[in-house]
């Protein structure tokens, strides 16, 4: 099962936007990451969002960013 943080939006390059999940802190939790490829197309645990990084995505710019943790 999967928890999501609050999306933040913004453009982020793929270093800003790991360093930001790297970094998170939500509701006193730290262990946070970005989503699989799987995850991100997955809509178990939140809609699809264009533009949204996951791990291993290395285009120029995206602009959102979601934080998950596996429960």
């Amino acid at each position: 099962m999967i928890e999501q943080a609050t999306t933040k939006r913004r453009d982020f390059s793929y270093d800003e936007a790991w360093l930001y999940v790297a970094t998170c802190t939500h509701k006193k939790k730290y262990d946070w990451r970005l989503p699989t490829h799987k995850e991100h197309f997955e809509r178990q645990y939140r809609p699809l969002i264009l533009g949204q990084w996951y791990e291993r995505d290395y285009f120029a710019l995206q602009t959102y960013v979601t934080p998950v943790r596996t429960l």
